[in-house]
């Protein structure tokens, strides 16, 4: 926990400061830990001046930074996958009524992923959540791209788990929770050692609670499976539109196949066990399932 500096909070409620006078404030901190007060408190409606302002700062640390690119506000994340046009569709009302508002939201965009790219941001007295590489964090981003470029219907069918997808930071653990059923079971991704495993929540389950199967061996390849399964599921559509009752059976039995072959040559921790997640995976889709 970052302790407060409540003092330093009096430019976000003195109503005689325009914006140039906050900016200017900010600009006079001292501290990473001041930075750090000013942001939990800051109203994203009054713009981004302010925090492009502490994306500047160079008292500005490693651990503010991923504050801000994954637990404040998701508009980073967004510019990191999509760039400055899927930033410009995101903010179109104020790129049109606040050309100003926007190339203020445009440069703290490109300030903090830069920085967190060039890994320029030092390490300060501010604690991480969750502590990632950015290589790591660019992988996340990537899942993220990954999942708006299929059609969605709420759940992680791509990885063929029935919860919803999460994709943020435990609050309490130092686990990125990718997605979760809740009160049963969630996916989680551990940065310490790349790991992705379902983790079992509910008391009626087989399994115990905190019980933890292993899904993937890297996030990497979690991605890659992801991929492979929703090409086997267009598939496995398009067989059944177009074979015949006896073909389609046995294209299924090879789609299911060719899919579980290619599981076993990217990551074949992940399909040692019949029933892990996406052994069956490759089971039910072998079936037309």
């Amino acid at each position: 926990m970052n302790d407060p500096l409540d003092p330093e909070l009096d430019i976000l409620y003195d109503e005689t400061l325009d914006e140039a006078a906050r900016v200017a404030h900010v600009e006079g901190f001292a501290s990473e830990t001041q930075l750090w007060t000013l942001i939990d408190h800051y109203s994203w409606d009054d713009g981004f001046a302010v925090p492009l302002a502490v994306v500047r700062h160079p008292k500005c640390d490693r651990a503010l930074a991923l504050h801000l690119f994954w637990e404040i506000d998701e508009i980073a994340q967004l510019y990191d996958s999509q760039g400055e046009s899927g930033l410009r569709e995101e903010l179109d009302f104020l790129a049109r009524s606040d050309p100003t508002g926007f190339a203020h939201a445009l440069e703290y965009c490109k300030t903090l992923v830069a920085g967190l790219h060039n890994q320029t941001y030092p390490v300060g007295a501010n604690s991480p959540t969750v502590e990632m590489t950015f290589a790591a964090e660019s992988r996340l981003a990537e899942l993220r791209k990954l999942i708006s470029s299929y059609p969605q219907d709420g759940t992680a069918w791509i990885c063929r788990y029935p919860g919803s997808w999460v994709l943020e930071p435990d609050p309490v653990e130092p686990v990125v929770i990718l997605a979760d059923d809740p009160r049963l079971t969630r996916l989680e991704w551990d940065p310490s050692d790349d790991t992705v495993y379902l983790r079992f929540i509910s008391t009626t389950l087989p399994e115990p609670p905190g019980y933890k199967a292993l899904v993937n061996t890297s996030l990497e390849a979690l991605i890659a499976f992801s991929r492979l399964y929703a090409d086997a599921r267009a598939e496995l559509d398009r067989i059944d539109r177009e074979s015949n009752r006896d073909d389609a059976e046995r294209l299924h039995e090879e789609n299911g196949a060719n899919l579980l072959a290619a599981f076993a040559q990217i990551d074949p921790k992940a399909v040692d066990a019949a029933d892990s997640l996406w052994a069956v995976a490759a089971e039910e889709t072998g079936y037309g399932m």
